[in-house]
């Protein structure tokens, strides 16, 4: 600094004699600083036009010959900077030489030395204006010292070219890391020059530095010089000044944290974001893609609203955007946002756009949605991973890009451990709701009062169902009666006992409420018409695809059935059967080999057993009828 604390006040005397004043009181009393360390020439109080007017100063020690002498010849034809020339090379001898009264080059650079020994030149008319020494210094002492020279031409940033001011931007940005430049000449200095060039020269390469220098600063000084100076450049249309802004967005929300006293969140929504936002739909897809990449920077300052709506609307519409790049970088930030997402947002956002960026064309894009879901994965739900992800990342394993196989066989793996630690914490079993016991007690009650006994619909509908679902079984007789039955068309008694009644209504009871139907009768009245359609074919059953039977306790298993529905209920009557064992015809039944054909100890003609069958069917049919019909007359009268 004191080489440019030199030139100042070279070029401070300089203005003066330019302008015929002498100075006359040159000496270390008369400089003083600024708050940006700037040497200032005071002591104006002696100033005068001519040396002869110039008697006596506080400086006079350092005054020349021809106003020292006794003699003190005519001073008026002397020129005028002759006095303050020598004053100012004996000046400057005192801060290099302190302990010299006389002008020696001891400590001076020699470059300088050289430049200003013509300053003390005895003879008066002979001596070098300080001007002269100016002029000489930009190929000399000063000009060699890059600091001076960046400070000097900073001064005068407004009136260079964009080259030669970016040229001396680059130069002054490393020099502000260093000790170069005090603190207050950076601050008070440096970057009011900055900030002018920034916002009316067009200098938008000088943010950086600005900012560089910003960190530097205290609260006072940040919020007075620098932050309304970066507002109004937010408002700025100019989209070479909103890149520049986009790019160092993170530089400016860290100032904004360490100086906004908790109250920065409010200014990056009112000031950044609202500026910003514009950014997503600008035609230039340089000012979009600019705009994504600034977003991870400012999300901690914004409020769920935005990020949760707003922000994530405009991140919908770039990821089909037509530049590739856009898309893959919506993906990569979607991937860094979702911890900042709530839960319902990521299961409504995350797998679709993701699965959306497994399906790009370009490369990379899917690249990053395999990358996004590897990062994510705490974040997704396991449904939503092995019903949607793993299908679509399984996709990728044969993919053209041999990168992308790679990464998509990592990224299933880890989503099938995550599905494997989920399994392991899951119940063997799903947890069945308790069964109602309502329903048996009900259907017990009934069949130990005294209104089971009687004849009535329950006993129909408990015979009916059974009926439905293994069919009418054919009559077992002898070889010796069959000739009886054909002729005299007795009817044979049915060989099974289809078991009590209660077993059967709890069955139909639990049917009806996990169906949903209104009643027990109309949920079952489409079914027996359709079984007892006496139009129907009828058909012997088939052993092999509709019913086998075997004996109980031989391994068999009872009863199987092609149904899932009808076993449920048809096992449960069986058992009922073999529990009772009331009936002698049951054992009858299953020593049978088939419903019709060959019979132990007896074969009986199929024609003759089919036409009996349908002639019992119809007789049974009408029946019924009657029977349905009196058991609803004698609930309207109950």
């Amino acid at each position: 600094m004191t080489a440019l604390g030199l030139w100042n006040i070279a070029s401070a005397l300089s203005f003066l004699n330019s302008s015929s004043v002498i100075h006359g009181n040159i000496s270390k009393n008369s400089i003083f600083l600024s708050s940006s360390g700037e040497w200032k020439l005071f002591g104006l109080e002696f100033t005068c036009s001519s040396p002869s007017q110039l008697t006596s100063s506080p400086s006079s020690h350092f005054f020349p010959p021809e106003l020292s002498s006794a003699s003190r010849p005519d001073l008026d034809g002397l020129p005028i900077h002759c006095i303050d020339s020598w004053m100012f090379a004996m000046f400057l001898n005192s801060i290099f030489n302190p302990e010299s009264s006389n002008f020696v080059k001891g400590a001076i650079p020699t470059t300088l030395y050289n430049q200003i020994r013509g300053l003390v030149i005895k003879d008066a008319k002979s001596r070098k204006s300080i001007k002269d020494v100016i002029i000489d210094a930009k190929a000399g002492w000063w000009w060699d010292n890059e600091p001076v020279r960046i400070a000097l031409e900073l001064n005068e940033m407004s009136i260079v070219g964009k080259d030669r001011g970016d040229e001396i931007l680059r130069k002054l940005q490393p020099l502000l890391s260093t000790t170069t430049f005090a603190d207050e000449y950076k601050t008070f200095k440096i970057l009011p020059n900055l900030l002018s060039a920034l916002e009316f020269g067009g200098f938008i390469n000088a943010l950086p530095v600005v900012l560089e220098i910003a960190k530097e600063l205290q609260k006072s000084e940040f919020d007075k010089v620098v932050w309304p100076c970066l507002a109004r450049l937010f408002g700025n249309q100019d989209r070479q000044v909103r890149r520049m802004l986009l790019d160092y967005m993170e530089t400016i929300i860290s100032l904004l944290t360490k100086f906004g006293d908790g109250k920065e969140s409010k200014v990056v929504v009112d000031v950044v974001w609202n500026n910003i936002s514009v950014g997503f739909s600008d035609p230039s897809p340089i000012i979009r893609e600019a705009t994504l990449k600034s977003i991870l920077s400012i999300i901690p300052k914004l409020n769920d609203r935005i990020i949760n709506t707003d922000l994530l609307k405009y991140l919908a519409k770039l990821q089909v955007d037509e530049e590739p790049g856009i898309r893959t970088n919506t993906t990569i930030c979607l991937g860094k946002l979702a911890k900042h997402l709530n839960e319902p947002t990521r299961k409504k956002v995350l797998v679709p756009a993701f699965t959306r960026a497994l399906k790009d064309p370009f490369p990379p894009s899917r690249n990053a949605g395999l990358l996004a879901i590897s990062a994510t994965v705490e974040f997704l739900d396991i449904v939503e991973i092995t019903q949607r992800l793993i299908p679509h990342v399984s996709v990728l394993l044969i993919d053209t890009e041999k990168n992308i196989r790679t990464l998509a066989f990592k990224c299933i793996d880890g989503l099938i451990k995550t599905v494997e630690k989920h399994a392991k914490d899951m119940p063997e079993t799903a947890n069945l709701p308790p069964q109602s016991t309502t329903t048996g007690q009900s259907a017990a009650t009934k069949a130990t009062s005294p209104a089971s006994t009687t004849d009535g619909w329950s006993s129909w509908t408990a015979t009916k169902l059974t009926e439905s679902i293994m069919g009418k079984p054919k009559p077992v007789v002898s070889p010796t009666d069959s000739g009886k039955t054909s002729s005299q068309g007795d009817t044979v008694k049915s060989s099974v006992d289809y078991g009590t009644r209660s077993s059967v209504e709890q069955q139909v009871s639990e049917k009806k409420v996990e169906s949903g139907w209104d009643t027990l009768e109309n949920g079952w009245e489409e079914e027996t018409d359709d079984l007892f359609d006496d139009t129907a074919t009828t058909k012997p059953l088939q052993t092999n695809n509709s019913v086998s039977l075997s004996k109980p306790g031989t391994g068999g298993g009872g009863m199987k059935l092609t149904s899932q529905k009808e076993s449920l209920f048809l096992d449960d009557a069986f058992e009922t059967s073999s529990r009772t064992s009331t009936s002698s015809s049951v054992t009858n039944l299953m020593e049978t080999d088939t419903f019709f054909g060959d019979v132990k100890g007896g074969v009986v003609e199929e024609k003759s057993a089919i036409e009996i069958d349908r002639e019992r069917r119809r007789a049974k049919l009408a029946e019924m009828k009657e029977a349905r019909k009196a058991a609803r007359l004698g609930a309207k009268k109950i």
